[in-house]
């Protein structure tokens, strides 16, 4: 396959999440779980905030290892953006006795379809997310949040932690076929029952995330990436009180940012992380 050719036959080959019988119906199966994707057309063609080229991402893998993996990360448009969804469930706010929580590392998104038969997060009021895909070969191409998110009735906050120059580590590229990423994004996400507002992103240096030898955070020089390691914070009303909700993964720093963000509010953050 050829940057900028996709064979869409062989692709469909590829994908083990594809339609089934009429291609005008609305259903993906893995084979044991059939579930609806996008009720609504908006959902279905929503934009990203983020977006590179494979032909960039391509010339930025082979950049030398040097100070400018921050340059180009400071230079890639809205990667600090949070992409929001408050369409999906209509609730202003989350009531009730009890508030439901769940978190999970989703290990790239990629068994988004079967977290979202597990019982214990179809009753989730609020799921904090680590390592969701979006268009990354490893994990189909998929927006696995937005998929997730719609299949659960839930609306979600989604922000980039990396824009992945390569497949990803050696697991990840068992699941590739040689197929280059369509966006080449991964980041963490949170989704509630309720309204989303008031984001904020919080972002560590790219360092030796930008390096094709071998070190401890690059998967052995598998992975290099830019961006950074992060943590994402909202607010939501729960019985007409602010609730401040984070996912953060391996973010280093900023506790007097997150602190004064929190203000007088209560909080719930987790995540795949040490102290701060």
């Amino acid at each position: 396959i050829n940057v900028g050719e996709m064979d869409c036959d062989q692709l469909s080959k590829k994908f083990p999440f594809r339609r089934r019988g009429d291609e005008n119906t609305n259903f993906i199966s893995n084979g044991s779980t059939r579930q609806e994707v996008y009720p609504t057309n908006r959902a279905a063609h929503m934009s990203l905030f983020v977006n590179t080229t494979i032909a960039e991402r391509l010339s930025w893998g082979e950049e030398p290892d040097n100070k400018k993996g921050q340059n180009l990360t400071d230079a890639i448009a809205h990667l600090d953006t949070i992409e929001i969804d408050n369409t999906i469930s209509a609730h202003e706010q989350c009531t009730g006795k009890t508030l439901r929580v769940v978190y999970m590392n989703l290990q790239r998104g990629r068994r988004w379809l079967e977290a979202s038969s597990l019982a214990v997060v179809r009753e989730a009021d609020v799921i904090l997310l680590n390592e969701m895909d979006i268009g990354m070969a490893r994990s189909d191409q998929q927006h696995t949040t937005r998929l997730l998110a719609h299949a659960l009735g839930m609306n979600y906050a989604w922000g980039a932690e990396f824009v992945e120059l390569t497949a990803g580590d050696a697991g990840d590229r068992e699941h590739t076929y040689d197929v280059p990423n369509f966006h080449g994004l991964h980041g963490n996400a949170f989704l509630t029952r309720c309204k989303i507002y008031d984001p904020v992103l919080f972002r560590n240096p790219v360092g030796e995330y930008f390096s094709s030898r071998p070190n401890k955070v690059n998967a052995k020089g598998l992975e290099k990436r830019l961006g950074g390691r992060m943590g994402m914070f909202g607010r939501i009303l729960i019985n007409g009180k602010p609730l401040v909700i984070g996912s953060v993964h391996k973010l280093r720093g900023f506790y007097h940012e997150i602190k004064e963000y929190i203000g007088s509010s209560s909080s719930l953050v987790a995540g795949d992380q040490s102290r701060l």
